[in-house]
């Protein structure tokens, strides 16, 4: 599986075919876990960051409903769940921005450039809108972090 966050998010099986989540909240949950993989997250916190405007039982329902859809079109093995937690296993899937943040932590290199302008195509999430502030505010939250660490790659390689 790989995740393609930059620009309009976008999940690819193994042969490069995109893979659909029916809904933006759904898609917004997959990204948020691979984004960040083998953090577990407890299941009420994420059920508040993306359905925080319902009450408790309705929130872990949608949540279990996602979990659901991710699963059946992502694959099974995608997800790891616990009664209590969700993650996405470190290495289950490829992961457009844990990849440009691994180009930050060496030295940089005029091909370091190059594999950054491969991979950005885009403002993080770019147009994913589910209507939460706090998913909103995380998701300017990595867009700043980029931003920031593409600037010093490119200063450190033309300077």
């Amino acid at each position: 599986m790989r995740v393609k966050t930059f620009g309009a998010l976008r999940f690819e099986d193994q042969y490069g075919r995109e893979r659909f989540l029916e809904t933006r909240k759904t898609a917004a949950l997959a990204a948020f876990l691979a984004v960040q993989p083998g953090k577990r997250f407890r299941r009420e916190v994420l059920a508040d960051l993306l359905w925080g405007g319902k009450d408790d039982s309705s929130a872990r329902h949608s949540l279990s409903q996602a979990v659901c859809l991710i699963r059946r079109n992502l694959g099974s093995g995608l997800l790891e769940g616990h009664p209590q937690y969700l993650s996405i296993p470190h290495g289950a899937a490829g992961v457009d921005a844990i990849e440009l943040s691994a180009l930050m932590e060496g030295p940089a290199t005029r091909d370091d450039l190059e594999a950054v302008e491969r991979l950005y195509g885009g403002d993080f999430l770019d147009g994913l809108d589910v209507c939460q502030e706090d998913f909103d505010i995380w998701i300017r939250s990595e867009e700043t972090g980029c931003v920031s660490s593409c600037s010093r790659l490119w200063e450190t390689c033309w300077h």
